[in-house]
């Protein structure tokens, strides 16, 4: 869906920040013991993000492969790779299937070649937006003190790790589209409305 991307940032960006928000204040929270103040974060957050995006876009999107963002931000941006923050779906072709994809590439028609053009586009775009928050999320937790390691796990647990499942998540997710998005999403958003761990044990 070429429209998906503006639906999908805007729910992660809003999950986003509410998740980031609930991690500084809730006990036991991953940006607890910073210093932070909440609204000062988020504000940072909401920055970055459409800062970040612009360059990501032009790399992603554009295809414009030697396109960088400001030093420091490309800095991150490799550090932040190099930390496994990085986030996509999780999927493997078989030797075979990689073999068939090759050759169709050969035997395309101008007008297939531009089709494929324009979902790598599409694509590109998703992976861009997708990536944005997250990888703003990782500079804002590294400037307010944050391991690499740690923040590289803020990043993708930010709003749904789509390189997180469970055995049995490809054959349910054919049955119900989405189904661990959902369950993730569901999860992050219980442990953001809880006030800490024990709140929950001692009122149960």
């Amino acid at each position: 869906n070429p429209a998906f991307f503006i639906s999908n940032f805007a729910r992660d960006f809003e999950m986003a920040v509410a998740n980031a928000a609930a991690e500084i204040e809730r006990e036991g929270g991953i940006l607890q013991g910073y210093g932070l103040d909440t609204k000062t974060f988020v504000k940072a957050l909401t920055k970055t993000t459409f800062k970040t995006m612009k360059g990501l876009v032009k790399q992603s999107a554009l295809g414009f492969a030697g396109a960088k963002l400001d030093p420091q931000t490309q800095a991150y941006m490799e550090e932040w790779k190099a930390a496994g923050g990085q986030t996509g779906f999780s999927y493997s072709e078989t030797l075979n299937e990689l073999v068939a994809k090759l050759n169709g590439l050969t035997n395309k028609t101008p007008t297939q070649q531009k089709a494929v053009q324009f979902f790598k586009y599409v694509e590109g775009l998703n992976e861009a937006f997708e990536n944005s928050v997250r990888l703003a999320s990782y500079i804002e937790a590294r400037k307010a003190g944050m391991t690499a390691s740690r923040a590289a796990q803020l990043s993708k647990n930010i709003t749904v790790n789509f390189n997180k499942s469970g055995e049995y998540t490809p054959g349910i997710n054919s049955w119900f589209l989405f189904f661990n998005a959902s369950v993730q999403g569901s999860t992050r958003l219980a442990r953001s409305l809880r006030k800490n761990e024990m709140y929950v044990e001692q009122n149960q």
